[in-house]
This record gives C-alpha cells, structure tokens and sequence, in this order.
C-alpha cells in the first residue's frame, strides 16, 4: 500500500488501468491531493473535495482539508509549479497524485525537485500517474519506493529506459501484461512481480 512519505510511479497507455489503479490507492489513503489535469478523478467517488483556483486550494491546505482534488484550468508550466510553491508552504501529511506525470514534470521547475528531495521531511508522499516513461526526471526514478508498469505503446526508447532502471528479472514479463495488471517493482528490499490492481491495493 502506498502511504506518504512513499514515492511511486504508474506508467501505462490510455485504457491499461493506470488511473483505476490510482484511484483505488488514493481510497486507501486518509489524506490526499489530486492534480487532476484531464478531469478524471471524480470527487463525490473520492470522498474528496473539489477547487480550482490556487487561492481556494490555499484556503482548505490552512483549514487542512484531508482529501483535495485540484482541476488546473491550465495543466503545465508556471500552473505546475505554482501548485508546488503551495504544496511546499502549506501542505503536511498528504500523498500528491500528479495525473500526466510525463507531459506534467518534463520542465518542472525547482520547488517541485524540493518536494521529490525533501518532502519526506514533512510526511508529503507523491504518486506520479504516467503514459510514458520517458521523459521523466531521471532523478524521480531514483527515488522511487514503488513502481508499478502496465500494458505500454511499443515505443523502443521507452523500453530502453525501463530495461536499464530494472532487474532483468522484473523487465522481461513486460511484454506479456494484459490490461488492468501492472508488474510491480518495490525498493528496500527489492521485490517485484505480475499481479492485478485489486491485490496491488491489497497487499501491504
């Protein structure tokens, strides 16, 4: 189960599963926040509370909201790192869900590298949710605890860059995923293996 301070990372093509499986851990979740570029996470499902604008997002950090869902009017840019600045001077005890990770974090900006770095000092855990692998800050995959791979486009570059983060082991059943199962990698110690988004909830 993944609980803050953890850092995880869901990769997978539009329609494997990855969002389902994200919105199932955040349900395991007491505490959360959602940057919700495509409208995807429902709030009345997530028990959770929905805003739009930094200032409201603000007002519920300082009134320490458990469950946020933040929808961006725009998704990258200077709107992403904005919501970092927030997070960083408002936000303890939540895990970050950051929908389109890929296209989202490809020119992040510094607060977001001190929430990956350091957020673990203020109990801040971060699940990226991620169409592709590449393009991802090598310095994210470093710190993973949790990484969790389901069906992919059969892009090369992309299949490159998992082959040299993982275990040979863990890399060649890849080829094999059917939807809605993700091969799950975990750090300290080291464990991997094939299993459906249910059990991946499921097993602590």
């Amino acid at each position: 189960m993944l609980k803050p301070p953890k850092i995880g990372l869901v990769i997978g093509k539009r329609g494997s599963g990855k969002t389902t499986l994200a919105k199932e851990i955040l349900k395991n979740n007491e505490r959360f926040i959602v940057y919700d570029v495509n409208f995807e996470y429902d709030a009345a499902e997530l028990r959770g509370v929905p805003v739009y604008f930094f200032n409201d997002l603000k007002i519920l950090l300082q009134k320490n909201e458990p469950r946020i869902i933040f929808k961006p009017r725009r998704a990258v840019g200077a709107t992403f790192e904005f919501f970092c600045v927030t997070i960083w001077l408002y936000a303890t005890n939540y895990l970050l869900v950051i929908s389109e990770f890929d296209s989202v974090v490809n020119k992040a900006g510094n607060y977001f590298f001190d929430l990956v770095h350091r957020g673990r000092h203020k109990n801040l855990g971060m699940l990226g949710d991620a169409r592709r692998p590449f393009g991802i800050p090598r310095i994210y995959l470093t710190q993973l605890d949790v990484l969790f791979i389901g069906i992919m486009k059969p892009v090369p570059e992309d299949f490159r860059y998992l082959r040299e983060f993982l275990p040979k082991e863990a890399f060649e059943p890849l080829a094999t995923i059917e939807r809605f199962k993700f091969m799950r990698w975990i750090d300290e110690p080291e464990q991997f293996g094939v299993t459906e988004s249910v059990k991946i909830v499921e097993n602590k």
